[in-house]
């Protein structure tokens, strides 16, 4: 299902085109926010590498919605492993595509311990799209097995594990779209 979404396209577009974005797809899992340093202990450092592999070997796909301070550092990394298949960044988008990327995203993941009230989770529920998020500040918003999961980020896998439920568990994905 690798080809249901389109390659971010070329540097070399003539300034009157808009780029066109990375869409998801039913398989995809999208957007994942972006914003500042990704967290930086080690069991959180390791859990990127695990869930892009898992994403690559089961051909699920992650969108990366957004800018961040390690933005550059984080496309290197994906390029570098050979998981562009599996990661696409679609950068900053406007809101209206943003809506349209909740909306055709199979659910929501922000895994970040740094982050204060989540709006973006707000919006993806609006959208119908179950969330996925590390406990902290996400607890207020999310209600683990009910709209969404809340990992441990000391657990190294228990991201990669929360992704792959929610992808093969459609009924899931559905209830808890639906909360």
């Amino acid at each position: 299902k690798q080809d249901d979404v389109p390659s971010a396209p070329a540097r070399e577009q003539s300034s009157h085109q808009q780029p066109q974005r990375p869409q998801p797809s039913a398989d995809e899992v999208g957007p994942v926010r972006t914003q500042g340093q990704p967290p930086r202990r080690r069991a959180q450092r390791r859990q990127p590498r695990h869930v892009a592999l898992t994403l690559a070997q089961r051909h699920f796909r992650l969108l990366v919605v957004g800018d961040g301070d390690d933005r550059a550092r984080l496309e290197a990394r994906v390029a570098g492993e050979g998981l562009g298949g599996a990661i696409r960044f679609a950068g900053r988008v406007s809101d209206a595509e943003l809506a349209g990327l909740y909306r055709a995203s199979a659910f929501f993941v922000m895994p970040s311990t740094s982050e204060g009230f989540g709006l973006a989770y707000l919006e993806a529920m609006r959208a119908g799209k179950p969330c996925i998020a590390f406990h902290g500040s996400p607890d207020e918003i999310i209600e683990d097995g009910v709209d969404g999961i809340l990992a441990d980020a000391a657990s190294p896998g228990a991201l990669t594990e929360a992704i792959v439920r929610l992808f093969t568990d459609r009924e899931l994905r559905a209830r808890m779209g639906g909360s």
